[in-house]
């Protein structure tokens, strides 16, 4: 069937939304979103409770012109093994009861 332009009908355009993605770099806000999305209950409570440190650590790295980070001594210098075991110990309870955190692995 050919097409010409007096079959081609108009309608009332719908209000296009655009909305900004937040990116997975935006820490706090795109945690925020994963907990509004998931409605999990751990990771929930987790999300709640940020230490302060963890915040000022985000917003340092924002603004990474002005801050450079050595992430990699931060979180990855010789620890002992009992630190390290009570963290698995803490991720691995997370990592069960927490669908969220198992996506985000």
């Amino acid at each position: 069937m050919r097409i010409t332009v007096s079959d081609i009908s108009t309608r009332e355009s719908q209000q296009t939304v655009q909305i900004q993605a937040i990116r997975s770099w935006d820490t706090i806000p795109y945690l925020s979103m994963l907990d509004g999305l998931y409605q999990d209950d751990i990771f929930h409570e987790q999300v709640s409770n940020l230490p302060g440190e963890y915040i000022k650590l985000d917003e340092m790295a924002k603004d990474e012109e002005k801050n450079r980070l050595n992430i990699y001594d931060f979180f990855f210098e010789p620890t002992h093994e009992i630190i390290y075991e009570d963290i698995k110990s803490t991720l691995d309870f997370y990592y069960s009861n927490s669908a969220t955190f198992r996506r985000l692995v």
